[in-house]
């Protein structure tokens, strides 16, 4: 396949390439996608994904459906340990984006550098590069003289800059700078999607797709399952944040909008990185009002001991309940719902399964919420907050009858 685009980074990889299809197909394009949540094979042929980069052999397969299909350009999102074990080796990819790096998979990298370097792997064949200019990381990529970059940033000056951003309850807006000024809308939530799709929009670019149109197909992207997606129209969001920095921004992202209180319901996954569970813990008790901390994937683990190290060295000033059963703590959450309250339930997204053990059970944080709101759907009206932008956060103490329990 001639137009292969890879993208790479610790967060944002499925919002950016999402956005990528969406504007390669408004411009005419069949599109085969690779990435997390599933695998497009570009004529509606669609299938979950069983890793976010597929294995040599699956690539291979891969391809040839999507060729076979019709499609011109694969979008694929290309995970450390694809680049580390040389999965991706044989996909002759003509663009490489670079989202950001925070510390994430150290289970199997041992270290930061050594999950930048797998990362970097990719960066050594594309002629067209594409990096976040906020990230120091980036000019730390080698690259050639022949390959041709372009940069995105909000912060720092960039060929792609986005300023003027304006947060609201279902969509954001900000100025883009490329040679001249834009005035964008998306229809997502939060600062951080402005970065996912100043990468879309850059990516695109390079593809030889007009700016003006890449702006226009923008406005009636759907989003991503499992990516502050909102259910049913009430103040509970779900999302698939399980890193610090992931965690980080969403609560960043709610904690700007006219919100009464953050309600959280959140874990962190067993036989993984444990050094990122206290970091994950401070985040959410510094900037949520109340948090229901609960299993996410436990696998081999004790829940217990997930638990203890994810409040080690931390006093716990505000209300937190440790409830190893995630549906039940989903439930306590709604139930503690106040108006204008709203709830983040993060790390499993658009997952269909908990691991336990070593049987991957059925389990949906969007069908247990369908259900607790079946049982009481007068306790959560739909969301009818009127002020759609706010600069600081709310201070307001947490209320309610929230009391703190482990199991």
């Amino acid at each position: 396949m001639k137009h292969c685009i890879g993208i790479t980074g610790t967060n944002g990889k499925t919002t950016t390439s999402y956005c990528v299809r969406h504007i390669l197909r408004s411009a005419g394009h069949r599109v085969g996608l690779l990435g997390t949540i599933e695998y497009d094979f570009g004529n509606g042929d669609i299938v979950p994904a069983r890793l976010t980069t597929p294995s040599p052999t699956e690539l291979a397969t891969f391809l040839q459906k999507m060729e076979a299909n019709g499609c011109t350009h694969l979008v694929m999102e290309v995970s450390s340990h694809g680049l580390q074990q040389g999965r991706t080796q044989a996909i002759p990819f003509s663009i490489a984006a670079f989202l950001n790096l925070t510390p994430d998979h150290l289970d199997y990298h041992k270290t930061l550098d050594n999950y930048f370097a797998a990362k970097c792997k990719l960066f050594q064949g594309p002629k067209h590069i594409v990096l976040n200019a906020d990230d120091a990381r980036s000019a730390a990529i080698p690259l050639s003289s022949q390959q041709q970059r372009l940069t995105f940033g909000v912060r720092t000056q960039a060929d792609f800059f986005a300023h003027s951003i304006q947060c609201g309850l279902k969509s954001t807006s900000f100025t883009l700078v490329h040679k001249r000024e834009y005035a964008c809308n998306i229809p997502l939530v939060g600062a951080f999607n402005v970065e996912n799709c100043m990468a879309a929009l850059a990516i695109c670019t390079a593809e030889g797709i007009p700016l003006e149109h890449s702006i226009e197909a923008l406005k009636s992207f759907k989003g991503v399952p499992g990516r502050i997606e909102q259910v049913l129209d009430r103040p509970i969001f779900i999302d698939f944040a399980h890193t610090p920095d992931g965690l980080k921004k969403l609560l960043q992202t709610f904690r700007a909008l006219p919100y009464r209180r953050i309600l959280l319901v959140f874990g962190c996954g067993g036989d993984r990185d444990k050094t990122k569970r206290p970091h994950m813990m401070r985040i959410a008790h510094d900037a949520a009002d109340a948090l229901w901390v609960t299993s996410d994937n436990p696998r081999t683990e004790a829940i217990q001991a997930i638990f203890d190290d994810m409040r080690h060295g931390i006093s716990l000033t505000k209300p937190v309940i440790f409830d190893a059963d995630r549906a039940n703590a989903i439930q306590s959450a709604i139930d503690a719902m106040q108006p204008d309250d709203v709830l983040l339930i993060a790390g499993k997204g658009h997952e269909a399964y908990q691991i336990i053990g070593d049987q991957k059970i059925p389990f949906s944080d969007r069908t247990v919420v369908l259900n607790a709101l079946q049982r009481s759907p007068e306790k959560i009206e739909p969301q009818s907050l009127a002020v759609s932008y706010r600069q600081n956060g709310l201070t307001s103490e947490p209320k309610g009858d929230i009391k703190q329990r482990s199991t």
